[in-house]
């Protein structure tokens, strides 16, 4: 049985991170009565996107959730993407939160080792994820005015989706920030 009045709030790490830096916004959104998820097996996140993928869903599956809402930083927005539109959570997952996400990809992903390859903007995952063009409108994309991670910063930006740029400068500060914070409990108590 799913429980549509529970909100399932899912947090994604971003490359190479744990949940650590996400609690606070976690622990924020738990006061306010949601419901925070942050299933085993992707953190630290230096897994490829299809295994985050994966992952995630079947812990969507397993714990038979409803009402869910993902909030990913950086590459943890790109999952969050991806999952959006995966057929058979169509009905599960209500929207999307990206926060300061390389959504056309990150030049220096090319310096960065294990799977940050999968960011660059050329990479298949990349031009795949900008193909689907489908649950944009389900998205809400923050990010900050300077970014030394995604270069260039025009790559924040998310066509279709609605887009909310920060004064903020830095790529952590800006999921750290409780500016941000009431950004998102204002569109998940909608």
């Amino acid at each position: 049985m799913r429980y549509s009045t529970v909100i399932n709030i899912i947090l994604i790490p971003g490359y190479g991170c744990t949940y650590d830096y996400l609690m606070p916004l976690g622990n924020f959104l738990k006061e306010k009565g949601y419901k925070i998820h942050t299933p085993e097996g992707i953190a630290p996140n230096f897994h490829k996107i299809s295994d985050c993928i994966k992952i995630i869903k079947e812990y969507i599956e397993k714990n038979n959730l409803s009402n869910v809402i993902l909030i990913g930083h950086s590459k943890g927005g790109i999952i969050a993407r991806y999952l959006l539109n995966e057929k058979e959570l169509k009905n599960t997952i209500k929207k999307a939160i990206t926060i300061s996400s390389p959504h056309k990809g990150s030049l220096l992903a090319i310096y960065s080792r294990f799977n940050a390859h999968e960011m660059i903007p050329w990479s298949k995952t990349t031009r795949n994820i900008n193909k689907q063009k489908d649950n944009l409108d389900k998205v809400l994309n923050i990010y900050g005015i300077h970014d030394r991670i995604v270069i260039p910063s025009s790559n924040l930006h998310l066509p279709g989706a609605k887009n909310i740029k920060t004064n903020i400068k830095g790529h952590s500060k800006t999921v750290a920030s409780p500016e941000v914070w009431q950004i998102i409990l204002k569109e998940i108590s909608k």
